[in-house]
């Protein structure tokens, strides 16, 4: 997928060269030159700006859904007349998502999207005026906030046992595979498709046709155990979970209290334990050998160890 903005002879190019590429434009651009092109009592009438956005963003709409809902919005507004308009209409399936329904859109709606939330985040921690020195602590401050903030979530992950809402075999698989706001979105969806079930007569047992699943994990009376392999893509698994590729921060500079002192070391204990358990996951004796450490030292105390020990 790629996305830019209006210009045709870009469009031409992608066309011609990167013949295997998604080509889409930039709702933002679209949406931004929207003020520019029609008339102002438009543009203060509430019931058209809802309209025209229900529209165009909508996700759940079919293609042949889309283009009478246009209609529908441009004659009832007075825009026959507009070539904008019409020019939109004829290029719609670039930028409208009923005709992208078979590709992961993902953040990729706006080519703002990213960039805003990159923005958002570092101008908490970056000044416009700072010099390179204080840049750099700040950017590194920002990056460890990141990671501390995935250290939090990974844990979270590993030991939060989810409240199941349903006793469908599925639901309770889902729970072991997905990140726990993912589960969320999806026990939602599992708790509908169940509902409509019932409304409708069927074991709440049975397959669930919210999910329009394959065949596989399915028994010969329709009865679904296990979420296929191919919805389990390792963007959303607890595990593997991404991991950023990055080197060490060390932070040569003295803190300012005890306090601080406590947290850093705790923060640091905290990753250096969860990069441990990266570490050995594969190996099942070094994973073994390294909690039965753990155990140890926790049941020891305070303990007092010679160097080879520590080793």
């Amino acid at each position: 997928m790629i996305v830019t903005d209006q210009d045709m002879g870009m469009r031409s190019a992608i066309e011609e060269v990167l013949v295997d590429m998604r080509h889409r434009w930039c709702m933002w651009h679209i949406m931004h030159k929207l003020a520019t092109k029609v008339l102002n009592r438009l543009l203060r009438d509430e019931d058209f700006k809802k309209e025209f956005n229900a529209c165009v963003w909508s996700d759940l709409l079919e293609p042949d859904e889309f283009e009478e809902e246009w209609k529908r919005v441009v004659e009832s507004h007075g825009l026959e007349d507009f070539d904008w308009f019409n020019t939109l209409y004829e290029y719609r399936h670039f930028w409208i998502p009923a005709y992208f329904k078979d590709f992961p859109l993902g953040s990729m709606i706006r080519t703002t999207s990213i960039l805003e939330s990159e923005n958002s985040f570092y101008k908490r921690f970056l000044k416009p005026r700072a010099n390179i020195a204080k840049f750099y602590l700040n950017f590194n401050h920002a990056v460890e906030f990141q990671r501390n903030s995935r250290t939090a979530l990974d844990y979270h992950d590993a030991t939060v046992l989810p409240i199941l809402a349903t006793t469908l075999p599925f639901e309770k698989h889902a729970s072991t595979l997905y990140t726990d706001t993912m589960f969320k979105r999806i026990q939602k969806e599992i708790v509908e498709g169940n509902d409509r079930c019932r409304v409708l007569g069927f074991s709440s047992t049975k397959f669930v046709d919210t999910y329009k699943l394959g065949d596989s994990n399915r028994k010969s009376n329709n009865e679904l155990k296990k979420i296929p392999d191919k919805y389990c893509q390792s963007r959303w698994m607890k595990t593997p979970l991404a991991k950023a590729v990055h080197g060490e921060f060390h932070d040569d500079f003295p803190t300012r209290s005890v306090v601080d002192d406590r947290q850093t070391l705790s923060k640091q204990g905290i990753s250096m334990f969860y990069g441990f358990l990266r570490r050995f996951e594969g190996d099942i004796e070094l994973l073994r050998a390294f909690v039965g450490g753990v155990e140890e030292l926790g049941n020891s105390g305070n303990p007092t160890t010679s160097a080879a020990e520590k080793r």
